[in-house]
């Protein structure tokens, strides 16, 4: 049962993540777009944050094609790489404390969240004695 849920929260924390990626670089951006136009800011300015920003959305749907991958690994029964999930998850927990804590903001917790997920699916059972 627990190897089950484990299971679970790793595809569904993988699947969230590469969503999210694609949502971040295609759905986000015109956003970023559209305040950055409404300033001041420089042309050459602009282009730098609009390329870290799909350089950033590209990064998460690796990282969720990554924790996809494990997950397919460990479902056709072999080790695959099994530190994908946890150093994942430890990013996005840490990423998401300094976000929160940064803006102040409720948004960034789907990172706490996602990382949390991953690292509890990491978790080894103990043995049974």
């Amino acid at each position: 049962m627990i190897k089950k849920l484990q299971s679970a929260l790793v595809l569904l924390a993988g699947i969230v993540i590469a969503l999210g990626g694609l949502g971040h670089s295609f759905g986000g951006v015109a956003q970023v777009q559209a305040a950055l136009a409404a300033g001041a800011v420089p042309a050459q300015i602009v282009s730098l944050i609009l390329v870290v920003w799909y350089f950033a959305g590209a990064c998460m749907v690796v990282l969720g094609l990554l924790t996809l991958w494990q997950w397919w690994q460990v479902a056709k029964g072999r080790l695959g790489a099994p530190h994908i999930p946890k150093v994942v998850g430890a990013l996005y927990l840490a990423y998401g404390i300094f976000a929160v804590a940064y803006t102040r903001g409720i948004f960034f917790s789907i990172f706490i969240v996602l990382g949390v997920m991953l690292l509890v699916a990491g978790l080894r059972r103990a043995p049974h004695q």
